[in-house]
C-alpha cells in the first residue's frame, strides 16, 4: 500500500467517524435531519459518493481503488455495528428506566445501508 492510498484511507475513515449522529436539529417529526461531527468541522454533513458493495468480493478481481473501498466498506460495517451496540443502554431490571417517549429520534440498525449513511426514524 502507498502512502497517497493509506492517506486515503485514513480521510474516509475520518469521514465515517465524523458522519455520525449526535442529536437532532429539530423535534418536527418530517424533520429527520441529526447535528454531525462534520456540522462543527464543514458546516454540514460530512457526504461521501456511492459505492457499490464490495466485501463479497474476492482481493484478485479488484482493482487497487476496489481494493480501498473494500478496505473502508469493512470498516465502516464493523463501525456501524460496533457504534449502535455501544449506544444500546442495558441496565438491569433492578433499576428504573423511562419508557421511551414520542417524537424521539431513533437510530435503526441496517447491515445494508452505504458508507457513511445512518438509517433514523422517529417514534410514534
Amino acid at each position: 500500500m502507498t502512502l497517497e492510498e493509506f492517506l486515503t484511507i485514513i480521510t474516509q475513515i475520518e469521514g465515517i467517524l465524523n458522519s455520525r449522529p449526535i442529536t437532532p436539529l429539530s423535534e418536527d417529526i418530517d424533520d429527520l435531519e441529526v447535528l454531525t461531527p462534520g456540522h462543527f468541522l464543514i458546516g454540514r454533513p460530512i457526504t461521501s459518493i456511492s459505492e457499490p458493495n464490495l466485501l463479497d468480493k474476492t482481493e484478485n478481481t479488484l482493482s487497487r481503488w476496489q481494493k480501498l473501498t473494500k478496505i473502508v466498506q469493512h470498516i465502516w460495517t464493523k463501525w456501524s455495528r460496533d457504534y449502535l451496540n455501544n449506544l444500546q443502554q442495558r441496565n438491569k431490571w433492578q433499576f428504573h428506566k423511562d419508557n421511551v417517549k414520542l417524537n424521539t429520534m431513533a437510530l435503526m440498525k441496517d447491515d445494508n445501508l452505504p458508507v457513511n449513511k445512518w438509517s433514523l426514524g422517529r417514534i410514534t
